[in-house]
């Protein structure tokens, strides 16, 4: 089939993009199903406005297509998982018999094998039903726990709060056990099937090599990121599913769902022996995407020295964590990863730290390390607790000069002091 253009619905979505690289990658024209013009595709790929409940919309993007990768899913519970799911498998399976295009790779999760379904897990297993008797060349992907970006999908709300907080909700036991597998590792297995007849009528988990209980990869995630361990504050099963349905009463967006509480508290038998052999899938260890998404534990813990360091200089006192994790992740965007010699002394020595930005001062934004004392600056200045920090103050005139005379004296005071270690560091070698 390469050579052939692909339909992928859910095509903007996190494991969608890595899916439409991974087509384009293999010599696959690409064309994504999404619901409004402003959800841009990439460059090259074709756009397909339309909708799972849209049949009339369905049929023209299948038109001309050899195969479709189906992502598309409505993942909170309530009536439009019926709607989505179920609905939109039954109008994509009739829009794919009137386009003749008969090649179908099924994204499912592996919730839908759970013996207690909430609506997301029962209406996933509803379409799979109906997907795997449609006649259809059809082929049935299972995957665990994705991860591969900071930000998306569970893995990222994992993250984010592991990175903000020292004590961490769970719903149940924490026993729960996944196999977390890398997005391309689930888009290069997604990409390969369409062209493995072996495949169709078969489905397959898509996990890592190795399960990983939820307390301990949560602990995993906060080690990848040069964090302590989190406390575990365990919530009861039975507490878990009355909050998560009175939350669904009172609120349009829940933060926990029905399906949450039940899809992480139910083992399922995951074996990839079979990805393996018909799809050449070698998944990624765990320990070596961690690695690859956040970097090595000992870089990560100096760059939060750093924050640290600049925050203690900035503001007289520690930043909090969330201020801290801001900083690595905006350093991780903006900013080399290696340091400079400055700030690589400043790491090690924070009390060097005001010496150091005044006697670079002259240098401007030239000097990386006061790129990074502005980084921090930005950091906190676009956080509510500390903006007023930067922010003008009313003051008389009087009082607006003498601060400033203060503040000019105060600088060459600790440029003077600080200019000799400055050009010492300057022109020492980086291995001494």
């Amino acid at each position: 089939m390469r050579g052939t253009r692909i339909l992928v619905t859910g095509g903007a979505g996190f494991i969608g993009r890595h899916t439409v690289a991974a087509l384009r990658a293999a010599g696959y024209g690409v064309r994504v199903l999404v619901r409004h013009a402003g959800q841009a595709a990439a460059p090259g790929v074709e756009v397909a406005i339309g909708h799972m409940n849209d049949p009339a919309s369905l049929r023209e993007a299948c038109t001309g297509c050899a195969g479709v990768i189906h992502l598309a899913a409505h993942t909170r519970d309530g009536p439009d998982a019926d709607r989505v799911n179920v609905g939109g498998a039954a109008c994509l399976i009739e829009a794919c018999k009137a386009a003749d295009c008969r090649r179908v790779v099924v994204v499912s999760t592996q919730s839908a094998k759970i013996e207690r379904k909430g609506d997301y897990a029962r209406t996933k297993a509803a379409a799979d039903a109906l997907f795997l008797a449609s006649g259809l060349e059809v082929t049935l992907m299972l995957p665990s726990v994705v991860y591969g970006t900071l930000d998306d999908g569970i893995f990222g709300v994992l993250r984010r709060v592991v990175a903000s907080h020292r004590v961490v909700p769970v719903l149940g036991d924490g026993r729960w056990r996944c196999a977390p597998v890398h997005v391309d590792d689930v888009a290069g297995a997604l990409v390969r099937a369409l062209d493995v007849p072996a495949s169709i009528g078969r489905s397959y988990d898509l996990a890592g090599p190795q399960e990983i209980g939820f307390d301990a990869l949560l602990d995993r995630i906060a080690q990848a990121q040069a964090l302590p361990a989190p406390w575990k504050l365990h919530v009861p099963l039975s507490v878990s599913l009355a909050a998560a349905d009175l939350l669904a009463r009172l609120m349009k967006s829940p933060p926990i769902s029905r399906s949450n509480v039940l899809g992480s508290n139910q083992d399922t038998h995951i074996d990839i022996g079979r990805a393996r052999q018909d799809l050449d899938f070698d998944p990624m260890p765990l320990a070596a995407g961690l690695e690859a998404l956040f970097g090595r534990i000992d870089d990560l813990a100096a760059l939060r020295a750093e924050a640290t360091a600049l925050s203690r200089y900035l503001m007289g006192t520690a930043a909090s964590p969330e201020i801290v994790q801001r900083y690595v992740d905006a350093h991780r965007v903006l900013l080399p990863a290696t340091p400079d010699r400055i700030t690589a002394f400043v790491r090690a020595h924070p009390w060097s730290a005001g010496l150091l930005d005044a006697a670079a001062a002259p240098r401007g934004m030239r000097e990386p390390f006061r790129q990074r004392v502005l980084l921090m600056a930005s950091v906190l200045e676009a956080t509510p607790e500390h903006a007023l920090r930067f922010l003008p103050a009313s003051r008389s005139r009087f009082a607006t000069l003498a601060l400033l005379g203060w503040h000019g004296l105060r600088a060459v005071a600790l440029a003077a002091l600080g200019m000799p270690l400055y050009l010492l560091l300057r022109t020492r070698p980086m291995h001494e």
